[in-house]
This record gives C-alpha cells, structure tokens and sequence, in this order.
C-alpha cells in the first residue's frame, strides 16, 4: 500500500493499516506480499458498520449487524464466490468486537441485477406483470437479468405463494465492467 487511508477517525499511513490489520492475536501473521484488499476492505467496512455511533452520553443496549449477505457477479465461479465470501468474512470478524468475533457470519446472496430487482419491487417501484431487464456496468463485469414480476399460480398459491419473481436469464461478461473499459481506452 502506498500513501494515506482514512481510517479509525484520522489519517494513517498505509503500512499502519497493515500492521493494525494483522497484529490481532487471533490471526496468523501474514508477511505484506500475501496481502489481501477485500480483507482490508471488509475490515474497514465492520469498523463502521459494526461500532454504533454514540449519539448520547447514556449507555443503551446497541444493535451490532453481524450477518451480512453479498451479492456476486453472475459470470464469478463456486471458488471465487467463495474466495471473496471467506475474505469478506475474515475482514468482518477482525473488524469486530472481540466477544461477537465467532457470531459474525456472511452468506452468498442473489446475484446483483436479482438483488437490485428485489429492492425495487420492496420499494414498490415494479408491480406484478412487470417485464423486467437489469443491465449492471460494475467495475470487473458486466451482469444482466431479464424476468417477470407476476402473480402466483394456482399450483403456486397452494403452497401459499403469492407473488414470484421469475427470472428468464442472468449472465454477464466478465471483461464488461468499467475498470475494463476504462484500461481499453
């Protein structure tokens, strides 16, 4: 790492955010060439997710997020997904109060244009029998999802199914994203 990162509320130099990072007792030491981003990411994401912001002087039983769920790219593999869960997860755990460290827990979610999907019909934004098509330029992949927000089947509604999200196709392009396109022109 080279310059300055903002972190714990003032600015430190790089190789503090390396040493902070694995000088914890519960985490073998690793030497700066076996580096891990997404762990330092994730840390530092945990670190403001996951220390409640003190708002008064009274102490209060405070909520701490300690499941999390990611959404993947369509065109990464089981090992990638799984890769970037376990770092995600290591940097969450690290980040973490010492006596919640082992409840801390990430799960692979849906795939990015599913989940945007998802939030759209909860925002209300997308009724049934809505056609859908979500196209989603992210920094690696480009990943798209075509579908039907529709009313269940009878067959459906027997198992107390009322809406269903029904999905026609995602995939995506891994030399699609913008840092892709970016580095070709």
């Amino acid at each position: 790492l080279d310059g300055n990162y903002a972190a714990f509320g003032k600015v430190i130099k790089g190789q503090e955010v390396l040493d902070k990072l694995f000088k914890e007792d519960t985490v073998v030491k690793e030497d700066k060439d076996n580096f891990k981003p997404i762990v330092a990411y994730s840390y530092l994401l945990g670190r403001n997710v996951m220390y409640p912001i003190k708002r008064t002087n009274e102490l209060n039983e405070e909520k701490i997020a300690i499941n999390f769920r990611m959404t993947i790219p369509t065109k990464f593999d089981k090992e990638v997904k799984e890769a970037i869960r376990q770092d995600l997860e290591r940097g969450l755990k690290l980040s973490a109060p010492q006596n919640i460290r082992d409840q801390v827990t990430v799960e692979i979610g849906n795939e990015e244009p599913v989940a945007f999907i998802g939030a759209m019909i909860e925002k209300g934004e997308i009724r049934r029998g809505d056609k859908f098509a979500v196209l989603d330029l992210g920094g690696g992949t480009l990943d798209y999802a075509f579908g039907l927000y529709r009313k269940a089947t009878d067959e459906e509604e027997e198992e107390e199914i009322v809406n269903v999200l029904e999905i026609f196709n995602t995939d995506g392009n891994e030399r699609g994203g913008s840092e892709y396109l970016i580095i070709k022109f």
